[in-house]
């Protein structure tokens, strides 16, 4: 329903996230105006869940400004103590994580090779020193600086 009152303001004045609708704008008074373009829309803002004139938001695991988007930098305890894969679910876990946020690492596929030589079919879980290689340089490329920005 949200979306369907939202239709002509997606995209240009909003977005529309299940639990979210972020308002963007380039001024204050641009900003008012759009707010009230979402409130003509039927919407009615909960003062409780709003942030005003900020100059970033986190968001879906990221970190929103003008510079650009990085990976949520509260997600870097997380990623430093994710476990050593013990069998393939953990390591799909770990590669889904890496894949979420894969444009921000540089070589990502080529770090990632050994780990997913894990998913073939056929292949046996051993955890050698390549594997493990491979785990620590993903877990720093998401964790330190410079991430590339977009």
């Amino acid at each position: 329903m949200r979306d369907n009152l939202l239709r002509h303001l997606k995209w240009t004045v909003c977005l529309c996230y299940p639990d979210e609708i972020i308002v963007f704008s380039g001024t204050f008074d641009d900003h008012l105006q759009r707010l009230r373009s979402v409130q003509d829309a039927g919407l009615v803002l909960n003062p409780k869940k709003c942030v005003f004139g900020s100059q970033q938001i986190k968001i879906l695991g990221h970190l929103v400004s003008e510079e650009g988007i990085i990976p949520d930098p509260g997600k870097d305890r997380a990623v430093q103590n994710f476990p050593v894969p013990k069998n393939i679910w953990n390591v799909r876990s770990f590669l889904g994580l890496c894949s979420y946020y894969s444009r921000f690492i540089k070589d990502c596929c080529l770090k990632a090779q050994p780990l997913q030589e894990l998913l073939k079919n056929e292949s046996k879980f051993t955890w050698g020193s390549d594997r493990n290689e491979s785990f620590e340089k993903l877990k720093t490329a998401l964790t330190s600086e410079p991430l590339r920005t977009i």
